[in-house]
């Protein structure tokens, strides 16, 4: 490669490297809760955001729980009862710094069926996951720089919705068995690189053109001589 097209070359990289320069970096930390039956809480701590590393843009909370719900269904009559439509639905809620929260749901049902006398049935819903998100506000951000946020995440099957048909005597109910993980992801634009101003790549990129039409021309010129 001649000295003018080596020229081009490290002038065309050092635009690439400026446009790059302006590309989001993601961090991310999690945190794994075994199947657990509920209802149950647990209150942990996600690392915060190191502000050495540069300016946060984005915070994103994801909670994802899999697992299933049960059906139970009691009977307090002596005798055996028929019941139909029988559904649980148990409530999973992430909160983290400032109050923010989401709150997802698994479901069994509906079931129908025969309970014994004196007696109950748990009928297991199949297995699942669900998803929560939580998008942080620029105007919380601070909540999450410097020490480790603290997230709660609560599964209380007593809150949650139980429903069927039966004779008076015939109650319903629901538990489940769930784990969850956790994750923190932090979009941040990096401290150690000035990133250019759009404005400033297209100069740039302007002057690159400029230069290599007016090297060819001089190359041009002294080929003619």
């Amino acid at each position: 490669m001649n000295r003018i097209g080596r020229l081009l070359a490290s002038a065309a990289a050092g635009l690439l490297v400026l446009t790059a320069a302006r590309a989001d970096t993601i961090e991310t930390f999690t945190n794994t809760i075994a199947p657990t039956s509920v209802p149950f809480s647990d209150t942990f701590s996600l690392p915060g955001f190191d502000i050495a590393l540069g300016t946060l843009d984005a915070i994103t909370i994801t909670m994802d729980a899999s697992g299933s719900a049960d059906v139970v269904v009691v009977n307090l009559l002596s005798t055996t009862q028929s019941f139909s439509d029988a559904n649980a639905t148990i409530p999973v809620s992430l909160t983290g710094p400032g109050g923010l929260t989401t709150t997802v749901s698994l479901s069994a049902g509906p079931f129908s069926g025969t309970v014994p006398g004196a007696s109950m049935v748990s009928l297991p819903g199949s297995t699942g996951s669900v998803t929560g998100t939580i998008t942080v506000p620029s105007a919380d951000f601070s909540l999450f720089e410097g020490i480790g946020p603290i997230v709660s995440l609560v599964v209380d099957a007593s809150s949650g919705t139980f429903s069927g048909t039966a004779s008076a005597g015939v109650f319903f109910g629901g538990s489940s068995t769930l784990g969850a993980l956790t994750s923190i992801s932090y979009g941040f634009s990096p401290a150690a690189t000035t990133i250019p101003e759009p404005a400033t790549v297209a100069l740039f990129g302007g002057a690159l053109l400029v230069m290599g039409s007016f090297l060819k021309k001089t190359l041009r010129a002294g080929h003619r001589n």
